[in-house]
């Protein structure tokens, strides 16, 4: 092997290691809540009872759920090794460290492989990168899948195959199945990147993407012609009936995944938005200097026709995610935005291409502030929901016979430590509401469960 391909190889294997590592921390603290704990007990049905739902996720707030069960179906893999939510985690984790290296490559396409190889190491260690792949929930496929779009469309004007078409329409398809808003967002990107190379691909070509849409839309279709369209109906009425939201607070909730500001998972931990505490962060350290940052990036900007198409790709997606979170009233939930996550790392490999020195030493240093204050956040926000935890209260209690469990932290219940322990608690544990055995799951401000981790596990009298 020559030195140069083994170099060629070595980069994205090396993307790739980076953001795992940076990931792979949070696989014990990131949350497993009434979420996660629903879709994982659906697909270990999937694998256990063959159950193939024909719905996926409820969308936020309503009764009307996604279009099919893609994300459901992507937690399947990983148990046949090991029916664990732990798998599943670090699934996502490895699915998040891919779109890195899906990133790199699309970008090193358009701005050479130098500064592709900057600018993927940059977004791989951005917070807003981290934290929407941190751990196994639906939105957290919207990046890498989103990133393989980007890939596509990049491939694709340079050379129209039909490879390049399929992952291309299929990652325009697999988007609303991810997150609703995910697909309306994204959409306008591929296409202004992909140009008219769509166009030029062959009748043979668009026939075979199409009955591979078609495919992914059967449990769908079977779904709305059997109960006469009813979660179509609720999807529309659920929009119609929301007031506007605020435009200004939207337009931030869209640019502030480029930037560390991790105020939204700081005060609201993925719970709703709280917007007054959020603007008393805004003026932190790290925030303000990775906006100093960003601006300082586009402004030393290479300027071509690559920097050209990304910057317009990024305005008109951008544009969409805004007016929708807008005009659907609802509040700016920051996984509404996370399409636009990868598409902010051209922005990266554009200034990169100027070699200036200064610039790169910035990247490493708020890349790595901002690892330590993400992992920082998650553990102390979410790592009393996450599955360390779970894991220590099942081990607690398992082998005590019938037991009942109350969870007094704002956003608990038992359900997710009964899903956890169905799976992995050997002996079984037996759940009762009654039982003379219980245990309360409390906030400490001492040492508790798990190192770091604000929760005890205490015995009721």
């Amino acid at each position: 092997m020559s030195e140069t391909v083994a170099r060629r190889r070595a980069v994205p294997l090396a993307i790739f290691a980076l953001a795992f590592a940076v990931r792979a921390p949070l696989a014990g603290v990131a949350r497993f809540c009434g979420d996660e704990a629903r879709d994982y007990a659906r697909a270990l049905g999937i694998l256990v009872h063959g159950d193939l739902p024909l719905l996926g996720a409820p969308i936020t707030g309503g009764a009307a759920r996604l279009p099919g069960p893609l994300a459901i179906l992507a937690l399947v893999p990983p148990l046949v090794l090991a029916a664990s939510p732990w798998s599943d985690a670090i699934w996502f984790e490895l699915l998040g460290a891919l779109g890195a290296v899906l990133v790199w490559r699309a970008l090193a396409i358009e701005f050479g492989a130098a500064a592709a190889a900057w600018a993927a190491a940059a977004w791989a260690c951005l917070p807003w990168s981290i934290v929407a792949t941190e751990h196994a929930w639906n939105p957290d496929l919207v990046a890498p899948v989103t990133a393989a779009g980007l890939l596509a469309a990049v491939e694709l004007r340079r050379r129209p195959t039909p490879g390049w078409l399929l992952l291309w329409v299929g990652s325009i398809a697999i988007l609303p199945q991810v997150h609703l808003l995910a697909a309306p967002v994204a959409l306008p990107a591929l296409v202004v990147l992909a140009g008219r190379a769509p166009l030029r691909s062959s009748a043979r070509a668009w026939a075979g993407a199409g009955c591979v849409v078609l495919l992914l839309y059967v449990p769908w279709l079977v779904s709305e012609l059997g109960s006469g369209f009813a979660n179509s109906a609720a999807l529309v009425h659920e929009t119609a009936t929301h007031a506007r939201g605020s435009l200004v607070w939207s337009l931030w909730g869209a640019l502030r995944v480029a930037t560390a500001d991790l105020a939204y998972v700081e005060t609201a931990g993925w719970w709703g938005p709280d917007v007054g505490r959020e603007r008393a962060l805004l003026a932190a350290p790290l925030t303000m200097a990775s906006i100093a940052f960003v601006a300082i990036s586009l402004a030393i900007a290479e300027r071509s026709a690559a920097t050209a198409r990304w910057s317009v790709a990024l305005a008109t997606s951008t544009s969409v995610a805004v007016a929708l979170c807008w005009a659907g009233g609802r509040p700016p939930f920051a996984h509404y935005f996370y399409a636009l996550v990868p598409m902010w790392a051209w922005v990266w490999a554009a200034a990169a291409r100027r070699g200036v020195l200064a610039w790169r030493v910035a990247a490493v240093g708020l890349a790595a502030a901002g690892v330590v204050r993400t992992v920082e956040i998650v553990r102390r926000v979410e790592g009393p929901y996450g599955l360390a935890v779970n894991r220590a209260v099942v081990e607690r209690m398992k082998g005590d016979g019938p037991v009942a469990l109350d969870v007094r932290l704002p956003h608990g219940s038992p359900y997710p430590f009964e899903v956890y322990a169905a799976s992995t608690a050997d002996p079984p544990i037996d759940w009762r509401a009654d039982a003379v055995v219980r245990y309360a799951l409390v906030p400490t401000d001492a040492g508790g469960l798990v190192p770091g981790v604000a929760v005890d596990l205490v015995r009721l009298p």
